[in-house]
């Protein structure tokens, strides 16, 4: 689970950005806060990485990315960049919180990052006329030997009052969105 907190103005970095993962034998943790630096808490059941907190000169979260393509996809920065990438995607394979050096391309309808340093690329594919929304994202990586590809496609939007639909009568809607 993640949450961003991206000012509308889009004129500054996240406020603040948390990811939090659970699995079989444990939970993960992280959450950065905007002060004068990125502040960093971090906190894992792996005995190498349990508890710490740090602060990081201010760059491009990958985070931040998301929500900044909804607001106004030319905004968005390109080329060489350093970039810290998601908080839930460096916690899952255990690397450092820190930035990397990623490729930033943005054409008509898509916008794609590719780490060289972390053997990843993210392509988020948008609806290019206003509210810019996000049709399909794509994340490849290597993991050992191996291509993992994860890929998502938006099925279906309502409209409602969806801070309203949080009792068992509402389930219904899963099926209308198709989450099944």
């Amino acid at each position: 689970m993640q949450s961003t907190f991206y000012p509308v103005a889009n004129n500054q970095h996240a406020l603040k950005v948390s990811s939090s993962m659970q699995e079989w034998c444990g939970q993960m943790y992280a959450q950065l806060n905007n002060k004068e630096k990125f502040n960093i808490a971090s906190h894992s059941y792996f005995e190498g990485e349990a508890d710490e907190n740090f602060k990081l000169d201010k760059t491009t979260l990958e985070n931040e990315l998301w929500i900044q393509l909804r607001i106004n996809p030319k905004s968005l920065p390109t080329g060489n960049l350093k970039i810290i990438p998601s908080l839930e995607f460096l916690k899952m394979k255990h690397k450092e919180i820190k930035p990397y050096n990623a490729n930033a391309i943005l054409t008509d309808s898509t916008y794609t990052l590719a780490y060289k340093n972390l053997d990843r690329t993210l392509t988020i594919d948008y609806n290019p006329e206003f509210p810019y929304e996000i049709l399909s994202w794509k994340e490849t990586f290597k993991s050992g030997s191996k291509i993992m590809e994860t890929t998502a496609t938006k099925l279906k939007t309502i409209t409602s009052a969806y801070w309203q639909k949080n009792s068992n009568t509402d389930e219904v809607l899963r099926d209308t969105l198709q989450l099944k």
